[in-house]
């Protein structure tokens, strides 16, 4: 292809990166549990001034570094403290992501191999949802990439700016995540040099290990250092000790599982690409001699696959660092299927895709139909037909040989699925949380408490601190320091809590058609005040960097 041509069609990756990552940022509520914490973190420290501890709802979180906080904190400056500005770097990161990986690609495999990686990227739902939460993980998968990336293409081009790239992006990686960062990508390395015979004096040399290591020190160390002084230890101490060992040793909030499920979450995750992910694994491995980024996407899937395999806490985004590093695999195998043609291993994968894809639809309809609490979403259901429609078209194509049809109809599929989840699926579901059916009940400048535990996404909703009670003896304390004040509480709560306070008036209840938990809002009349006489006491609000309050998945 022609310099003009490769132009335009790196114009149109970068467009059809902005239209998946970007697809309707701005359209639904922060929400997830996940979400909701780390979107209130950054709002937080936006609000405090706060550059080095981070909070949520004013007490200290440890469970992550704040490099996404601070690219939130950016967010929220320039669109406002809204879910586009918690959103929008994660988005920007993805496309970051593609275009890295179209590039690196190109230059070690050629523009067809590349185009086909970016390709699989963009078609798989499980990247497009995760590079549209406010959360670390797009940080450290996309700098991840470019460090592993920049690895392979110093030691293949002997290329100084790609030497220090690596430095440079596990610094920024280990700022977004921990340790994993650097821990990972140095398994892989060693293991990439090990088998490639080039761990030597030679290799290390042109690794620049001593400065290199000066520029990740300078870049991930500070904070970690100020974190530690400013909380006396405390910071450091939960993140490295309860946030990663506890979390490999042993399965923590009940995110366990067999050692199956990450290599699972894997191949689902990449769909519909991955219907090919034997084929090119097996084909990474036959170029461990010829090809290097073919060998090194090999042992990167593989490490991190395994590794999180053998890791107590199993979530489904530990193991994506590992899907821009699987799609360089399959791209590559396309762009072999490409000049060889279909084989009928290659046919029988098709037809699996497409049996995938008429059992989707189906079980989105059963699923959604028979689940009490999103039994009104079923419809939502008829967006999945995109699918085998597609697969069916691309599946004929690609027997006549029309190899860009075909492979374009396949993706084509999953990403209609993902703009339908993005504009109409996901705000469905959004308009019936509770938070947006109860408006009349929750707003900012009204004083609310929760006992015991509360929808994760009150405080960025209400944008100021939810009082926490922790027993029921502190209700009538805080009615009387607030006598206009709300209490909420989930359902399976309020039967101890109307055991002891029935002149408890219940204003608000509706069932969360995400987790299916049931949200309750009360409050107090002259009946309760009169019934429950205390000495008037007003919390204070806590000063950062006190105590853990509460922990997250992932």
């Amino acid at each position: 292809m022609g310099f003009q041509n490769r132009n335009l069609l790196y114009g149109g990756i970068l467009l059809l990166s902005i239209w998946v990552f970007f697809a309707n940022d701005w359209g639904y509520s922060i929400y997830i549990i996940d979400e909701s914490r780390n979107a209130e973190c950054a709002r937080e420290m936006l609000e405090e001034g706060e550059w080095i501890v981070p909070s949520y709802n004013y007490h200290t979180r440890y469970d992550k570094p704040p490099l996404h906080y601070y690219f939130m904190m950016a967010g929220y400056s320039i669109f406002g403290v809204n879910p586009l500005g918690a959103r929008f770097f994660s988005s920007l990161m993805g496309v970051i992501l593609v275009m890295s990986v179209l590039w690196f690609s190109e230059k070690l495999l050629g523009l067809r191999s590349a185009l086909l990686a970016a390709g699989t990227l963009l078609a798989s739902l499980h990247l497009s949802v995760q590079y549209h939460l406010a959360v670390p993980d797009p940080y450290l998968i996309t700098m991840m990439t470019i460090g592993i990336l920049c690895f392979i293409y110093g030691l293949e081009r002997n290329s100084i700016w790609a030497i220090y790239g690596i430095y440079l992006f596990l610094g920024l990686a280990t700022l977004s995540k921990g340790p994993v960062a650097l821990a990972i990508p140095g398994l892989i390395f060693l293991m990439y040099l090990l088998t490639t015979g080039q761990l030597n004096l030679t290799t290390l040399r042109k690794l620049r290990i001593p400065t290199g290591s000066l520029l990740y020190a300078a870049i991930a160390f500070p904070w970690y250092v100020l974190v530690g002084i400013e909380t006396k230890g405390t910071w450091l101490k939960e993140f490295f000790f309860y946030h990663n060992v506890d979390r490999f040793s042993g399965p923590m909030e009940g995110h366990g599982g067999i050692f199956l499920i990450v290599p699972l979450i894997v191949w689902v995750g990449m769909l519909p690409a991955s219907v090919f992910a034997i084929q090119a694994m097996r084909l990474g491995w036959k170029s461990r001699t010829q090809q290097p980024l073919l060998w090194l996407s090999f042992l990167v899937v593989a490490i991190i696959v395994g590794f999180f395999s053998i890791s107590g806490t199993k979530l489904p985004n530990y193991a994506v660092p590992c899907y821009p590093f699987l799609a360089i695999l399959i791209g590559a195998y396309l762009d072999k299927l490409w000049t060889e043609g279909v084989s009928k291993g290659d046919r029988i994968s098709l037809w699996v895709l497409f049996a995938i894809c008429v059992i989707l639809p189906v079980g989105a309809y059963f699923g959604l139909k028979g689940t009490p609490h999103l039994a009104q979403f079923y419809g939502l259901s008829a967006w999945f037909l995109a699918m085998p429609i597609c697969a069916g078209l691309g599946i004929w194509w690609l027997s006549r040989e029309k190899m860009a049809a075909g492979l374009c109809a396949l993706a084509a599929g999953f990403m209609i699925v993902g703009q339908a989840a993005h504009y109409h699926i996901l705000p469905s579901i959004d308009s019936q949380t509770p938070l947006a059916i109860g408006t009349e009940y929750l707003y900012p400048n009204q004083t609310y408490g929760y006992l015991k535990n509360m929808n994760q996404a009150l405080p960025f909703h209400l944008q100021e601190m939810v009082e926490p009670l922790d027993t029921t003896s502190c209700v009538p304390q805080f009615f009387h320091a607030y006598p206009d004040g709300y209490l909420v509480t989930q359902k399976r709560f309020t039967d101890s809590l109307l055991k002891y306070y029935p002149d408890l008036d219940l204003v608000f209840s509706h069932k969360d058609p995400f987790e299916g938990k049931t949200m309750m809002i009360f409050e107090a009349d002259s009946a309760f005040f009169q019934a429950n006489p205390v000495k008037k006491w007003r919390p204070k609000k806590p000063a950062m960097a006190k105590q853990p309050q509460l922990q997250e998945a992932g």
